[in-house]
């Protein structure tokens, strides 16, 4: 399952399918994360492979709101989120990391700038897609 991709048939055929060239967007994966939890579901189940793109600028991140992300935080943990907006006034290096399944939670994580009491992310990398494998 790829994820904010505008993937165009070269060529409308007849029948159930059309032929698409993936090419620049296969070589735009640059890491793999297992997911390790059911917080995703039903987006994506444990075991499966979510697959990361481009490394994002932190200062950036509001023109990838709606995005997947997986994120490292500065305790070392890493979660897959969805971007959120950034909360506003004196609290604007906080940002909303959104669930992306039924099951997970939302996080308000601070985003360039320590915050007391706060994870800080310390990097994200945009999430293309899933990889559905068979994890029995």
């Amino acid at each position: 399952m790829l994820f904010h991709v505008d993937v165009k048939a070269a060529k409308q055929g007849q029948g159930e399918a059309d032929q698409v060239d993936l090419g620049m967007l296969l070589k735009s994966i640059k890491s793999a994360y297992r997911i390790k939890e059911d917080s995703a579901v039903p987006l994506a189940l444990e075991g499966q492979i979510a697959l990361g793109g481009e490394s994002l600028d932190l200062s950036t991140l509001d023109r990838w709101l709606d995005h997947y992300v997986a994120l490292r935080l500065s305790d070392g943990a890493m979660i897959f989120k969805r971007v959120g907006k950034a909360l506003p006034g004196e609290l604007q290096q906080l940002r909303q990391f959104e669930t992306i399944g039924g099951l997970g939670m939302s996080d308000v994580l601070a985003v360039g700038k320590p915050h007391p009491g706060i994870a800080q992310v310390d990097s994200a990398v945009l999430i293309i897609g899933v990889l559905y494998t068979n994890s029995s």
